[in-house]
């Protein structure tokens, strides 16, 4: 915990390290205040006395009121400063520290984020990781400050004994002990119940989401995802109840503990009143610390409960820091070659996806063209959306080239495999931003560029919602307008298109729509198109007829390489598939052979 805490320092001082420091000094003079007041009351009530009894002058009863009262100011005005520094930190951290965190998702490799293991990672960040790491530190600073009131105390107590603070040492010790093991307890449990959490989350969204919710209350099965809710939440209440209980009992022990030594103290004090081997001015400074010491040693109890907790964020925090990125340098220098591209080569490509042994791709190999319209088809698992995934480097084979234009891909910057190709993912992303920004997102350069927005839009056939590019898509907004699914798939298809790329990859391109739209977006394509190259992929083998290329893949390899009407004459994989297809639309029924 100790270099956890050490390691978060160390991230704020990277980068606020004036205002830390500031914080840091006003902390610690606001908690030396503490035993100072002591102090000042016991000089006060020393000078008031020989004032009164021996007709002293009353010039030192003012000196130490004085500095009572200034040592009751002064953490008012630490206080206020300590406020002001939080805010600086603060706006530093939501600004850089952000920013650094926003870049560290952009180069953790894909897939990190299809790994259940780092999706916990990436669910403990939550959405407010600068929050969560200021916390701590703020935890950090004032367990600093307590420190220093808790040893300004026990000097104090020393005037009338070292065994007591000793014994309050000790109890220090216990307490801390206490509830370290009373957080380990907590924090084991959080540990545990994260997949529950995230399973709570997912059961959560379907029933607020309106597309799953939908289609729950149309099957009648609201109440079946509600009850695994409900069943789950108990599980993880009925858990939390029962270690809650099992901690408090260590917070307790420290809370017995100090009270006895307090009431020991008190005994002791009195006592020695009354036998006049203690002063009245130390009986009532120290018999009036009574209530700060319970208050400081639970102040110690709960921000050490808080920095044993907030700790695990810190562990969480480096964690992501380590996630394996993407071994290309963002950085890395251009290759200067504006020229078209040329081709596209794959060259004995091996690839299995992270943490798994079964190859997908097994030495595929294939060149594409200038200009050409390619078409991959197969069955599902034959590896087509991995060649996509791998052309955009999402993942990298563990063996083989991919080569545009003679260069492999790992060799080129992202600006350059951009340059090269756009894409339309199966699961396109619906942004909740303008429909400006929807397109423009494609290529962001063109974000004021009205008239090349819109002819975005018209090749993605989504005129009817390109009257106001400006307008907000999606409930975020209250001005937001909710679009189809059919045209949220023209956006993204447009978001494709407004690229200048050489080559436009399309994966599932038309699912959304419906017979006559998808027969209409591809008669454009071949338009919008032809002086672009093309790579379509569909289980629509209708698609596939209008590519100059058909690659038909079967267990992670090209088995077959021809137009349609070269396949079909060719009788294999592709042609069984095309009568199987066509049988859905003829009325026909395809024989068991067939579909074998």
């Amino acid at each position: 915990m100790l270099r956890d805490v050490l390691k978060n320092i160390k991230v704020i001082f990277r980068y606020s390290p004036f205002h830390a420091i500031i914080k840091l000094i006003v902390v610690v003079i606001a908690a030396l205040m503490t035993p100072l007041s002591l102090f000042f009351t016991e000089k006060l009530i020393k000078s008031i006395q020989l004032c009164i009894l021996n007709g002293e002058p009353i010039r030192s009863v003012v000196m130490w009121s004085s500095c009572l009262i200034t040592s009751m100011v002064i953490p008012c005005v630490c206080s206020f400063l300590n406020n002001c520094e939080d805010i600086r930190i603060k706006r530093e951290l939501d600004t850089e520290f952000t920013e650094d965190i926003a870049d560290k998702y952009a180069r953790i490799q894909f897939w990190c984020f299809e790994d259940s293991h780092t999706k916990d990672i990436l669910k403990r960040m939550g959405d407010n990781p600068q929050e969560k790491v200021f916390q701590l530190f703020i935890n950090a600073v004032e367990i600093i400050g307590v420190f220093v009131s808790l040893v300004g105390l026990i000097l104090v107590f020393m005037q009338i004994g070292i065994i007591f603070c000793i014994i309050f040492i000790a109890i220090i010790i216990v307490m801390m002990i206490m509830d370290f093991k009373a957080m380990n307890t907590m924090n084991t449990m959080f540990n545990n119940q994260s997949v529950d959490e995230r399973f709570m989350d997912y059961l959560g969204q379907l029933l607020s989401e309106k597309s799953s919710l939908f289609e729950l209350r149309l099957f009648g099965a609201v109440n079946y995802i509600s009850g695994l809710w409900k069943d789950r939440s108990s599980k993880v209440l009925k858990e939390r109840l029962r270690i809650t209980i099992k901690s408090q009992g260590y917070f307790a022990v420290s809370c017995i503990m100090i009270i006895i030594w307090v009431a020991s103290i008190l005994f002791f004090l009195v006592k020695g009143v009354i036998s006049k081997d203690i002063s009245l001015g130390v009986f009532v400074a120290l018999a009036g610390s009574a209530d700060s010491i319970i208050k400081t040693t639970e102040n110690l109890s709960y921000t050490f409960t808080l920095i044993a907790q907030n700790s695990m964020y810190m562990r969480v925090y480096h964690k992501f820091m380590n996630l394996p990125e993407d071994s290309m340098d963002l950085s890395v220098k251009e290759h200067g070659n504006n020229e078209d591209v040329h081709y596209i080569v794959f060259k004995d490509v091996h690839f299995a996806y992270p943490k798994t042994e079964k190859e997908i791709l097994k030495g595929l190999s294939f060149e594409i063209k200038k200009g050409e319209k390619i078409a991959f088809v197969g069955e599902n698992g034959a590896g087509k959306s991995t060649v996509i995934k791998l052309l955009c480097r999402l993942y990298e084979p563990q063996q083989g080239e991919i080569l545009i234009n003679g260069i492999n891909i790992r060799n080129m910057s992202y600006k350059e495999i951009h340059k090269a190709i756009s894409l339309v993912f199966q699961d396109y992303e619906k942004y909740s931003l303008t429909l400006r920004e929807n397109v423009a997102l494609g290529d962001i350069q063109t974000l004021n560029n009205e008239e090349l927005i819109k002819k975005a839009l018209k090749d993605g056939m989504a005129e009817e919602i390109s009257e106001n590019i400006d307008v907000n898509l999606g409930k975020l907004s209250e001005d937001g307008i909710d679009v189809s699914g059919g045209q949220w798939q023209r956006i993204a298809i447009s978001r494709a298109l407004v690229a200048c790329s050489q080559f436009t990859i399309l994966d599932e391109p038309t699912s959304a729509l419906d017979p006559i739209a998808e027969s209409n977006m591809y008669s454009c394509f071949q338009k919008v198109l032809q002086h672009r190259g093309s790579i379509v992929i569909s289980h629509r083998l209708g698609s596939a007829k209008m590519a100059d290329r058909i690659l038909v893949l079967n267990k992670g390899v090209v088995v077959e390489n021809g137009s349609h009407a070269e396949l079909i004459k060719a009788q294999g994989l592709y042609a069984d598939m095309w009568r199987v297809q066509s049988n859905w639309y003829d009325g026909g029924s395809a024989n068991e052979e067939e579909i074998q």
